[in-house]
């Protein structure tokens, strides 16, 4: 079978699809099952860096119309003659002459434009609108769907309307980028963040449902402590404007805390992670989990919203805390910063659960997905 792989996921930044795509186009290239893959790349966009993930064959194709123009025209008029299509980031067309397999990884762009961001924008909104018009739809579409964890399948069947027979749970892993990659010196990196003494890691997306001020609200309880408060280095902060969060941190009063980066290469990040008393993570929502799932293949303590898709990863090897529950959380990161052993404890099982991860399973379930969508061929 000749598989048409949407490879544009892999030529952005690097974030959950991207990371996703990546892992499974190098897993399956180890075990594809006897099928070929073309990876479909956008010409208006960078080809990656570091070639095609399991050096696949890659088509440069597409034209006019950014996202939408790419899934809508571009990516599906060059899957013609190939006998499937596989759209690796939520998005996938509503009309395509060959069965698409599509990996929804979670609903969550299915709410009120009002709980993106505290300060939206043009941009935001027509995506938005693009989104929540087009992506459900193309899910019903869709031959089959892969969904990363059962907590996202059950969002996707109650939230897009997939039939939930078409949806094949494959969960994801460690990305092979960060897993691969050798950590950057401590020294160095704590040098370029100025970060001096113990320190918690955190990621800064700006969408509401990170509930990136929780973070902010156990940092302004342990900075009120008699003891020395720790750094909060928050990752991934590539839309402070539309954020808040440096107007927020200095009305609490503890911007001389706290640490705001942008996306960081494989190496910064596991560098930092290895380094950090615990990584946190209060999502409302999530469709997996990746981020705690990296920390825990470091031996980081994580500390992580209780909602279903959190304990579907870390299973035991996590503190669980409701993502409103401020009190939780002071306890739950004084418990950390407090106690050595606990967190050493954390640690070893966190390394135990992410190696239950694999994504040559992920690949192999996959292939399953491929040939049930193709008829069997």
């Amino acid at each position: 079978m000749r598989i048409a792989f949407d490879g544009r996921a892999i030529q952005v930044e690097r974030r959950g699809p991207g990371d996703y795509a990546a892992s499974l186009l190098g897993a399956l290239a180890k075990n594809p099952g006897g099928h070929s893959i073309t990876v479909l790349l956008d010409r208006s966009l960078p080809v990656p860096p570091d070639g095609i993930p399991g050096g696949w064959p890659a088509i440069r194709t597409g034209g006019l119309g950014g996202l939408p123009g790419w899934e809508q025209v571009h990516a599906p008029r060059a899957a013609r003659g190939f006998d499937l299509l596989h759209c690796p980031a939520n998005g996938a067309p509503l009309r395509c002459s060959v069965p698409v397999v599509l990996t929804a990884h979670d609903a969550i762009f299915i709410r009120a434009f009002r709980d993106i961001s505290v300060n939206p924008y043009l941009r935001q909104y027509v995506g938005h609108l693009y989104r929540t018009r087009i992506y459900p739809r193309a899910a019903r579409r869709a031959r089959e769907v892969i969904s990363v964890s059962l907590a996202a399948k059950t969002e996707v069947t109650a939230l897009m309307g997939v039939d939930p027979g078409r949806i094949s749970v494959v969960p994801e892993a460690v990305p092979a980028g960060f897993a691969e990659c050798v950590p950057a010196d401590e020294v160095e990196v704590r040098r370029a963040c100025s970060i001096e003494g113990r320190y918690l890691l955190g990621m800064g997306a700006y969408e509401k449902r990170k509930n990136v001020s929780m973070m902010f609200r156990v940092m302004e309880w342990l900075a009120s402590r008699a003891m020395e408060c720790p750094t909060l280095v928050l990752a991934g902060c590539g839309n402070l404007a539309a954020s808040g969060y440096p107007a927020e941190v200095t009305e609490r009063g503890i911007a001389r805390w706290v640490r705001f980066l942008p996306y960081v290469p494989n190496p910064f990040l596991k560098a930092l992670f290895k380094g950090a008393k615990a990584f946190l993570m209060p999502s409302r929502r999530e469709g997996f989990g990746l981020p705690p799932l990296e920390a825990m293949s470091c031996g980081t303590p994580v500390i992580a919203s209780d909602i279903p898709c959190h304990r579907e990863v870390t299973g035991d090897a996590a503190i669980l805390v409701d993502p409103d529950d401020e009190a939780g959380w002071r306890t739950a990161a004084a418990r950390v910063l407090d106690d050595d052993e606990a967190g050493r404890e954390l640690g070893r099982k966190g390394i135990a659960r992410s190696a239950e991860f694999s994504w040559d399973r992920a690949a192999a379930l996959t292939v399953k997905v491929y040939e049930k969508a193709a008829g069997g061929r």
